[in-house]
């Protein structure tokens, strides 16, 4: 995800309908979507929502959740973002 600040937008109320920010990389935009522990509708209804973009990066804070989330939708790009640990 190494792009410059003037390539992301953040959307501070995108609710279902849009994702928490947007990369434009060229004519591509790529979805990101940071998940604290959204329920499985929850998750399959975002990911269908957010098909139109030209890809989607679903970040968690677990190793096991992330996990699933491969397994379930592997033509999303999956991080898992573990700040908690990295705070102690």
């Amino acid at each position: 995800l190494a792009a410059s600040a003037e390539q992301w937008t953040i959307d501070r109320g995108g609710r279902f309908h849009r994702p928490d920010a947007v990369m434009k990389d060229g004519e591509a935009l790529i979805a990101m979507e940071y998940d604290a522990g959204y329920d499985r509708r929850t998750i399959r209804r975002k990911v269908r929502q957010f098909e139109p973009y030209s890809g989607l990066v679903w970040a968690t804070p677990s190793a096991i959740r992330s996990a699933r989330m491969k397994a379930d939708y592997p033509h999303v790009d999956v991080i898992t973002v573990d700040y908690w640990s990295a705070q102690t």
